[in-house]
C-alpha cells in the first residue's frame, strides 16, 4: 500500500492507504516512524501502527480525565470506551495504574472521607455511593470500616446545624427523619435523637 499524509485539525495529521483514510495522528508520532511520502508498507505493519497510535490517544485520554479528578478503574473504562477499543483501554489502565493515577482503594478512602465531612452520610450510603462510582464492594467496605464514625454524635451535629431549624413543627419534624434515613442513618439512632432534640414522639415510617 502505498502511504500519503494530509494536514487534519489540531496540527495532526491524516494518514491515507491508497489514497483512503486509515487514522489519524500526532505529527511527532508520525514522523518518529520514518515513514516517507509515498513509501510503501504492508497491511501488517500499518496495523501495528493503527494500534499503536490508539493506545497512545487512549493512554492521553485517561490521564486528562484523572488530571481532572480521581475516578475508579471501571469508571475510566467506560469513559474511554466511547472512543477507544478494549486492548487500548486495557493498555491505557495499566500505565495509569503503574504512574499510581489509578487505584481504586486509595480513591475509596478519599471518596468516603469526602461524602462523610462534607455530606454527613452514615456508612450505609458511603459504602452505595463508592459502589455507584465503580468500587468494588470489598473496597467499598474497606473503605468505610476504616472511617471514624459515631452514628449518634453525628444525628445530633447535623440536629444542631444543618436541621436546627427544621424540628418546629410536625411535618418539619418528619422531613427530617426522612432526610437522615436517606442519608443512611439507623430509624433507631433518628428516632431517638429527633424525639430528644424536638421533645415530640416520631412514629416509624414518618416522612
Amino acid at each position: 500500500m502505498i502511504i500519503t499524509t494530509k494536514q487534519a485539525k489540531g496540527g495532526r495529521l491524516s494518514v491515507l492507504a491508497d489514497g483512503a483514510e486509515v487514522f489519524v495522528c500526532d505529527a511527532a508520532f508520525w514522523y518518529s516512524l520514518g515513514i516517507y511520502e509515498e513509501d510503501e508498507i504492508d497491511e501488517e505493519r500499518l496495523e501495528e501502527i493503527r494500534a499503536e497510535n490508539e493506545r497512545r490517544r487512549c493512554c492521553a485520554a485517561a490521564f486528562k480525565y484523572l488530571s481532572a479528578r480521581a475516578y475508579s478503574e471501571r469508571n475510566v473504562r467506560m469513559k474511554l470506551a466511547k472512543n477507544f477499543s478494549p486492548e487500548a483501554i486495557d493498555s491505557a489502565v495499566e500505565r495509569a495504574k503503574e504512574l499510581g493515577l489509578i487505584d481504586d482503594g486509595d480513591y475509596a478512602e478519599l471518596l468516603a472521607s469526602q461524602l462523610l465531612e462534607q455530606r454527613h452520610y452514615a456508612p450505609s450510603r458511603i459504602a452505595a455511593e463508592l459502589q455507584k462510582r465503580g468500587v468494588s464492594r470489598d473496597e467499598a467496605e474497606q473503605a468505610v470500616d476504616a472511617l471514624e464514625f459515631d452514628a449518634k454524635n453525628e444525628i445530633a451535629r447535623l440536629l444542631e446545624t444543618k436541621f436546627r431549624n427544621s424540628l418546629g413543627d410536625e411535618k418539619g419534624v418528619r422531613r427530617v427523619c426522612a432526610a437522615l434515613i436517606r442519608m443512611g442513618y439507623a430509624w433507631g439512632d433518628v428516632k431517638t435523637a429527633v424525639e430528644n432534640a424536638a421533645d415530640t414522639e416520631v412514629y416509624y415510617g414518618e416522612e
